[in-house]
């Protein structure tokens, strides 16, 4: 494929794990040859081999035989590269570029001047106007874990050349420390996995992506931590007024439970499964309930008035004398 930047070779490489590597390799005059990652696609949820690959350059399509069947697969798929210019360019695929709103492909954006010229640049600030200015301000999540438990953190990055790094916040500190992956803390690819949550644990917790001198926040996430002592407290009334009942099917009203934190709905967590047990049924209780009274809304109303009664065939009225 040619680019303003070089030719830059794509190719799509099949798996006998039923993925497709998509692969960029340039040749620049001076630079020598460069492999760059551009997208791994997992062409099925159970893994079957690739047998053949077919292009089909008039749909822009890539028909994918397996031994499952046959799939097809868009050889761009641009939109998934983010919503800003950074993210759009930091993806390197020479099939996109950010045509000043979004992330399209290269041949839809031929009538205007494209953003991601060259795919080799890692500084999305010398190609996106915008960047300079820095990234718009990435949303903040509360969550809520229970002590002595394990929670996941998910932040994964839109390209494979971005590295993550983890920051934290502590609620008793002012200062942002890195996250290591040692002892409880473990940085997987889909995020951030903590066990054994402590007390200590809260705070506000920050991913940053990273490639080479361009750095981003992908995802803020506000931790809080609710003590064991308070949710066993939950559970145990719970349980409690499940067995004094004696029924199966009765549940707790939650307006007489009084929650330990204002607006706590669930943690995650394994002790917490009578209490997500008892919330099931009371909604199925519910649904019982107002689906018992639809159906008597629905019935036609009984007539007030008697309806008049014919005769029999072949029966006579009796008729008393005049």
């Amino acid at each position: 494929m040619e680019t303003e930047a070089g030719h830059v070779d794509v190719l799509f490489l099949g798996t006998d794990e039923g993925k497709v590597l998509k692969v960029g390799i340039s040749n620049l005059e001076g630079r020598g040859s460069q492999e760059i990652s551009l997208e791994e696609i997992q062409v099925s949820k159970v893994p079957s081999a690739i047998l053949d690959m077919r292009f089909s350059l008039k749909r822009q399509e890539l028909v994918v035989s397996t031994t499952k069947g046959l799939v097809q697969l868009s050889m761009y798929r641009c939109e998934l590269y983010g919503k800003t210019c950074a993210d759009c360019c930091l993806a390197r695929d020479p099939y996109c570029t950010w045509d000043g709103k979004s992330c399209r492909a290269l041949l839809l954006t031929k009538k205007r001047r494209a953003q991601c010229p060259n795919v080799l640049k890692t500084n999305p600030i010398n190609q996106c106007p915008d960047a300079a200015k820095g990234t718009p301000m990435a949303e903040e999540k509360v969550i809520f874990g229970v002590q002595n438990n394990s929670t996941f953190l998910e932040c994964h990055p839109l390209s494979p050349q971005t590295k993550i790094r983890w920051l934290v916040q502590r609620s008793n500190t002012i200062s942002l420390e890195e996250v290591g992956d040692t002892g409880r803390f473990s940085i997987l690819e889909r995020g951030l996995l903590i066990n054994q949550l402590t007390q200590q644990d809260a705070g506000l917790y920050q991913c940053q992506g990273m490639d080479s001198s361009f750095s981003q926040t992908l995802t803020y996430y506000k931790l809080r931590i609710i003590g064991q002592q308070a949710m066993e407290a939950v559970t145990s009334r719970l349980s409690k007024n499940a067995e004094t009942k004696g029924n199966h099917h009765s549940v707790t009203p939650m307006s007489g439970l009084q929650l330990p934190y204002k607006g706590y709905s669930w943690a995650p967590g394994t002790n917490l499964v009578e209490f997500c047990n008892a919330l099931q049924q009371r909604k199925r209780l519910r649904q019982k309930v107002w689906t018992s009274r639809w159906q008597q809304q629905q019935q036609p109303p009984s007539e007030s008035k008697k309806g008049r009664v014919r005769r029999q065939p072949g029966s006579r009225r009796e008729e008393g004398p005049v």
